[in-house]
């Protein structure tokens, strides 16, 4: 067990697919803008020899990258841009906790001030904790140097206090992925709510929205193999700037695809 540890080891931290990776990385790749909506991209064969992987898993990355709308297959011609990217729309196609924590990977976190102690009756609640001083870091999560989300982290004392060296807020990783890195707390699961609400003063300048403006609130919840909260993240969303798709199959379909939680 690492110092610091809080409990009892969770389960080991899972590698990201080989197609998660390359479909990450062409992502930020156009967001960035990098190639041209006017030619294709590179061919199967080119993206095989540069990237040393298979065809099998070019295709799975390009075919996420179609379902997310930023790219489209032109029969006899390639695969070109949509046009979608250049919307200040980040896109992401979320289906599991990993993908959850790559969201690092591709953008970077701009923090209003460091991992610091609040009392928050509201963030105690939802962490379910009986007293009301919480751990808290806020900022701008920005791709290509566009702001596209305002954060909110509330961590738990006992989390909090392993993290306050290590969390300056400052940087790509999600606050949730450095827990996992320096500690033994693992994440089992999260429970999300979805809402909406009027953007206020401060996260109208922040996001670069009118006041009054609709966005999109996003409650999650991080829960260790024992059920307790480890954090619990608010993210706010423009409507321009986000958007959210559940793709649904039948729960008693064994050969199916896993339900599978999108965002966009």
């Amino acid at each position: 067990m690492k110092e610091g540890s809080i409990g009892e080891v969770g389960i080991p931290k899972r590698s990201t697919p080989a197609h998660k990776k390359l479909s990450g990385k062409l992502r930020s790749e156009i967001l960035a803008g990098k190639y041209s909506a006017d030619a294709p991209l590179p061919t199967e064969t080119m993206l095989c020899e540069a990237h040393r992987v298979s065809r099998f898993t070019v295709r799975q990355a390009l075919e996420t990258l179609v379902s997310e709308g930023l790219i489209y297959r032109r029969a006899g011609s390639g695969t070109y841009l949509t046009g979608l990217h250049q919307q200040r729309q980040y896109v992401r196609v979320l289906g599991s906790i990993e993908d959850l924590l790559a969201i690092g990977e591709e953008t970077r976190f701009i923090p209003e001030h460091p991992l610091r102690l609040e009392s928050s009756r509201t963030a105690a609640e939802r962490l379910r904790l009986e007293r009301g001083e919480v751990w808290v870091t806020r900022g701008v999560r920005q791709v290509s140097g566009t702001p596209f989300g305002y954060w909110e982290i509330y961590l738990p004392p006992e989390v909090g206090a392993l993290m306050r060296d290590r969390i300056t807020g400052d940087g790509n990783d999600t606050v949730i992925g450095q827990i996992q890195q320096n500690t033994d707390v693992r994440v089992s699961r999260a429970e999300q709510v979805v809402s909406s609400e009027a953007a206020d003063a401060h996260l109208a300048e922040v996001l670069g929205i009118p006041v009054e403006s609709p966005v999109l609130r996003i409650d999650r919840l991080y829960l260790d193999q024992a059920e307790r909260p480890v954090e619990w993240a608010v993210s706010t969303y423009g409507h321009d700037q986000y958007k959210y798709r559940i793709d649904l199959v039948p729960r008693s379909n064994p050969g199916g695809s896993p339900r599978r939680k999108g965002a966009r």
